[in-house]
């Protein structure tokens, strides 16, 4: 092993040692599953849930929104959970293409919504449901969001990590966003 492969060897063992530590001081992360729910995902801090209803060209729909507000010193401000349910003819189960428009339509409205600008997106299934991830910057490019858009059944989940830009390639976003999963029954 030559002397630089040895210093970037030590380097990069060196960080993975620092985050590991920095890591175990904080608060351990818990599981979170609200009650009566099939989903989990696992958060740094307690979720605080609202529910609302909106009229729309399909009917009317009950979106409900569960947040995890970062603390002082961590590098995500928010962590945010949303699903709703379409009614039932709404969503086929047979058409993975339009559920993939949809997901790439909730992105683009996302993101312009936010005056952003879209970073990245790729393909992202949980199983045999269809998802997306991507990544977008907004804020006069100060603000970053990931989110994870995926659709299982008839319901659309919705999890964002917001954060500066500055601290938004953290593990703890990915942590909560790769965290998710539909519970078996």
């Amino acid at each position: 092993m030559n002397k630089r492969s040895t210093f970037v060897y030590f380097l990069i063992s060196f960080v993975l040692l620092v985050n590991t530590a920095s890591a175990q001081d904080k608060e351990p992360w818990k599981w979170f599953t609200p009650n009566g729910e099939s989903f989990e995902v696992i958060v740094p801090y307690g979720m605080k849930s609202a529910q609302k209803s909106v009229q729309t060209d399909i009917g009317t729909t009950h979106p409900v929104t569960w947040i995890c507000e970062g603390h002082k010193d961590d590098p995500n401000l928010l962590f945010m959970l949303s699903y709703v349910d379409y009614p039932k003819d709404v969503i086929h189960p047979d058409s993975i293409e339009l559920m993939r428009t949809l997901l790439y339509e909730s992105m683009q409205e996302h993101v312009q919504n936010l005056d952003g600008k879209l970073t990245y997106d790729s393909t992202l299934d949980e199983g045999k449901h269809p998802g997306i991830i991507y990544r977008a910057t907004y804020g006069d490019s100060t603000l970053s969001v990931k989110c994870r858009m995926l659709i299982v059944g008839k319901r659309f989940y919705s999890l964002q990590a917001y954060s500066h830009v500055c601290t938004s390639m953290n593990y703890e976003m990915d942590r909560f966003l790769m965290s998710f999963r539909i519970k078996e029954k």
